[in-house]
């Protein structure tokens, strides 16, 4: 495990190459190697982040971590276990067999790389890395083609890189992880392919890219991944010149076509094959519109309260500033600023004033835009400073901007955040690394052809991840066990720990192996 010094050490290093690209992007020049040290940290900061916690977190990226696991043999059938023998309600995405929770494509890449590099944790969370490293590109490109300017399109990069609720996303710790992750990425793809198509002769090709993204975006969560299709529609309908052509049309047309024929097959095929929980599954989201579904409630600040918290009060009046500049400059198209600054403006008002539900995540995959703006506010009020105080740019006025950019930077990345989680004082983090390593160093006599009771609270998804157990954080009645008996099955049970105290059934049973390891 590796003590709060080192991992310093680790991002300490992790950044430098995004440092130095903040240097040499100030001169204007080698645009490409200021980009490239950019996406070097991108991925070594989030390789270190996935590398910081040898445990499955609790709630959604264990569920995750087993479902995927489970679908390299079985990519077309999601399940949280595999062996359901103990009766389950199929509507517990905690505790059912079929688990359609969430839509599988995240699900599908965990379990590819699982494939490839061999069931871990690491290779669980490496998906996550590579996505949050090519979201950086994008934004990049995005800000790039949009203000024509790099300097602003490395700051909007950085600025994303470093931000610290999505590097804890990557992590895994902080709740709907993965799933969240994979929604940002290809819904940030689609905007950025389309700034790509509003740049292009070949607009056709990047109408299909389109809509294979906003595919990936709705097979990841649901039906907001449709979101480009808003700013593309209000694109044409600004523009005179796209609103009397007949392409405009059909290739928006065409590019719809191809995500619903990407997206609908699997929501036909889970509604064929696994009806009840399909049915379910689609009345439990549209709950979240109507009602504060698991307690998740808040006002209609809760997303303006988070972004503010999360971005910090500087960079909110940089952003506000970058929004009337991208409306106000005749440099930028002002249509396309006012068809993202729209979706921007719907996805807010969306999930602010119409969804009951409040989730942290349910904006994450606009924030984007929001670092865009950001980085052209900080820009521009820089030159208007040096401009009105008449300093010609020269070392001193670039070292200074590089130290205002460094120390907005250090807030967002939050390392203390970091570092607090991981320090040796955190109790309820020691106690999932020491029950990690009992499950992971498990004698196979005790989990081999035999179904494993009394774990700690939903750590029988842990013990499942690491080993290829069927295991129970309880226990079923006397009468059920027999049955199983009966019928062939064995059982093992970890001994009395916390308030799960195992009955005398269990104990005088000799037929079932008490496991001696105290969990915590």
């Amino acid at each position: 495990m590796l003590d709060l010094s080192k991992i310093s050490t680790l991002l300490i290093l992790a950044a430098f190459p995004a440092f130095i690209g903040l240097i040499i992007s100030q001169t204007g020049k080698k645009k490409n190697l200021s980009l490239g040290l950019l996406l070097l940290s991108a991925f070594a900061v989030r390789f270190v982040m996935i590398s910081l916690d040898p445990f499955l977190h609790d709630w959604d990226e264990k569920f995750h971590a087993i479902v995927a696991k489970n679908m390299m043999e079985h990519p077309f059938k999601p399940m949280l276990r595999v062996h359901a023998i103990i009766d389950y309600d199929y509507r517990a995405w905690c505790c059912n067999h079929i688990w359609l929770h969430k839509q599988p494509l995240f699900l599908w890449q965990m379990a590819l790389s699982m494939k490839a590099f061999g069931v871990s944790i690491l290779a669980m969370r490496l998906p996550s890395v590579i996505m949050g490293t090519v979201s950086v590109f994008f934004i990049y490109q995005i800000a790039d083609k949009w203000f024509k300017d790099s300097k602003v399109a490395f700051l909007a990069g950085l600025l994303y890189c470093f931000l610290n609720y999505q590097l804890e996303l990557t992590s895994g710790k902080n709740l709907t992880a993965q799933n969240d992750i994979a929604f940002a990425f290809y819904l940030l793809g689609s905007l950025w392919a389309f700034t790509r198509y509003l740049h292009s002769t070949k607009t056709l090709k990047w109408a299909i890219i389109i809509g294979i993204f906003v595919a990936g975006a709705v097979l990841n969560k649901w039906l907001t991944g449709i979101l480009v299709y808003g700013a593309w529609g209000l694109y044409i309908l600004l523009n005179s010149k796209k609103r009397k052509q007949t392409s405009s049309y059909f290739e928006l047309a065409l590019s719809a076509f191809i995500s619903v024929a990407l997206f609908l097959p699997w929501q036909i095929y889970t509604r064929i094959k696994f009806p009840l929980e399909s049915k379910w599954e689609i009345e439990y989201n549209r709950k979240h519109i109507f009602e504060a579904v698991e307690g998740h409630g808040g006002d209609i600040f809760f997303h303006l309260d988070f972004v503010q918290s999360n971005f910090g009060n500087a960079l909110i009046i940089f952003m506000l500033i970058g929004l009337l500049r991208s409306f106000i400059s005749k440099k930028y198209d002002r249509i396309f600023s006012v068809s993202i600054f729209s979706a921007v403006l719907f996805f807010f008002g969306f999930f602010s004033m119409i969804v009951a539900t409040k989730m942290s995540s349910f904006t994450l995959p606009v924030w984007s835009i929001l670092a865009i703006y950001s980085a052209l506010g900080l820009t521009f009020s820089w030159n208007l400073i040096i401009n009105q105080l008449k300093l010609k740019p020269n070392i001193w006025t670039k070292s200074i901007f590089i130290l205002v950019v460094s120390i907005l930077v250090f807030f967002i990345f939050k390392p203390k955040s970091i570092l607090d989680y991981r320090s040796a004082d955190n109790e309820d983090r020691n106690k999932m690394i020491a029950n990690t390593q009992i499950y992971k160093h498990l004698a196979p006599k005790y989990y081999k052809n035999r179904v494993v009771l009394n774990l700690r609270a939903f750590n029988d998804i842990d013990l499942m991840f690491y080993k290829n157990a069927n295991a129970f954080n309880f226990w079923p009645g006397e009468n059920v066990i027999d049955s199983l008996q009966s019928l062939g099955y064995k059982f093992s049970a970890f001994s009395d720990h916390q308030r799960q105290i195992l009955p005398k059934f269990i104990k005088r049973n000799k037929d079932i192996l008490i496991i001696p390891d105290t969990q915590k």
